[in-house]
């Protein structure tokens, strides 16, 4: 596959959908900052989109949150690192956001973020996305350490899972920790653990 830099690039062009799976800010290979989400522009349409402007990420997060419809102008389509026959959306500093509310189709739940079991998580490979977890948190072994994101320091905790197919190591950010209760089942969203 070829590399960002040598992927065909298309005209900048605008795009109207829902926002899903939003991930907190990342650093790339060349310690660019960024975030993706996957960008629902059909009733079974999504595409990954990157975006390198993250002053602007609370207004995505806005969106997805409250699952408005939003227009995104001036973007880039690139050819998909994940889907052959599709593309990915690119968003820059010269990109723009704004809500428009609906969408002439409905707000819809990816496929890819449905439930899965842990044996199923074992046999994903690397980079690809965990969807919804329904486990239980077990007790012992809990480990917090506190590091550096984005230039703030942020909590992480490590905890054991378990349900009938396996169980597994698992980090959950900040944001999530005080939502889960030891010993008790749990659904956890998407894109709030890290799978260890």
């Amino acid at each position: 596959m070829a590399s960002p830099a040598k992927q065909t690039k298309f005209e900048l062009e605008s795009a109207v959908g829902y926002l899903h799976c939003l991930s907190p800010i990342k650093t790339s290979k060349k310690n660019g900052k960024y975030f993706d989400c996957l960008l629902q522009t059909g009733c079974e349409e999504y595409h990954r989109l990157v975006a390198f402007s993250t002053g602007k990420r609370p207004a995505f997060v806005q969106s997805s949150l409250e699952k408005q419809a939003v227009k995104l102008t001036n973007v880039r389509r690139t050819v998909s690192y994940t889907d052959a026959a599709g593309f990915d959306v690119m968003f820059s500093s010269a990109s723009g956001l704004d809500v428009v509310g609906t969408a002439p189709f409905f707000w819809r739940q990816p496929a890819s973020t449905t439930r899965l079991r842990i044996k199923d998580i074992l046999s994903l490979g690397p980079r690809q996305k965990v969807g919804e977890l329904h486990v239980k948190i077990l007790p012992d072994g809990v480990v917090s350490r506190v590091m550096p994101v984005d230039g703030a320091m942020k909590e992480l905790k490590e905890y054991r899972v378990c349900e009938e197919t396996g169980h597994i190591k698992l980090t959950l950010w900040e944001r999530s920790i005080l939502s889960v209760e030891p010993s008790k089942l749990q659904d956890l969203p998407p894109r709030h653990q890290k799978m260890g």
